[in-house]
């Protein structure tokens, strides 16, 4: 299985969108779709479910107001928390926003220290949260309002499920430069990051959910330099053996 660094993510991405032609926002589309099928796998009687999403101001966050429309579809109980101003919202991202807004979906901006004791007295209601902070462009550490709010994270018993990776993890090293999402699942998105699979990051990332959001695969054929050796990969190379066999049979 191929395994990504952050920089040849984001030269797929760019192959993706300016040679292919597939629009950056139909990725971030395909991206939140994802991750709700993935809850809908995880989590039985969805409709019965508070999903609270936490959004940063990037495409990260943009997935996450996708996921939060998606679920506002299905008659899900969804809250959303912006640790930012709306104003710093650019792109798609903005565009998914605005969309979310227009639904009357609950978003809710959190800025301040005020807004933070919002945020703590909200979050032990939710039984699933979305952790759609920080993508594979953050290397350094958490900082202010959005270390604290990984914090209460956290500290939540709430089912929490990482969009591409847990917030705080480094994408190519698996670092952990001071604190980060302690994730049930991370569905990642197109090829698994590497930091998802090294030490301390495989402690952060839950099961890892590999999903397909449109990026042709022969793209990243010639282009992905690392690949990872799973048991599956062993398997089809082992030969069947009776369980009676012996070294007498074979030497």
């Amino acid at each position: 299985m191929k395994v990504v660094t952050s920089q040849e993510m984001k030269r797929l991405d760019e192959l993706t969108i300016k040679t292919i032609g597939i629009p950056s926002i139909v990725l971030m589309e395909n991206a939140g779709i994802k991750i709700v099928e993935v809850i809908e796998k995880e989590y039985s009687l969805l409709p019965e479910k508070s999903v609270y999403i936490l959004c940063g101001p990037g495409s990260n966050g943009g997935d996450g107001m996708v996921v939060a429309r998606h679920l506002f579809n299905r008659r899900v109980r969804v809250k959303v928390f912006l640790l930012a101003k709306k104003n710093r919202v650019k792109g798609d991202a903005a565009t998914n926003l605005s969309i979310a807004e227009k639904l009357g979906i609950e978003i809710k901006e959190i800025n301040s220290a005020q807004d933070l004791k919002l945020l703590r007295q909200e979050l032990p209601h939710a039984d699933i949260i979305v952790d759609a902070l920080l993508g594979t462009g953050s290397t350094l550490p958490l900082r202010g309002l959005m270390r604290e709010a990984v914090d209460l994270i956290n500290q939540c018993s709430s089912y929490t499920m990482a969009v591409d990776l847990p917030t705080g993890l480094h994408a190519d090293t698996g670092e952990v430069p001071g604190e980060a999402i302690k994730a049930n699942v991370t569905v990642t998105f197109a090829y698994p990051k590497r930091g998802l699979y090294l030490y301390p990051g495989i402690n952060y990332t839950g099961k890892i959910e590999v999903a397909d959001i449109g990026i042709p695969s022969f793209l990243g054929e010639e282009r992905i330099k690392c690949n990872l050796l799973t048991s599956s990969d062993i398997q089809k190379d082992l030969f069947y053996r009776k369980p009676s066999s012996h070294k007498g049979n074979f030497g």
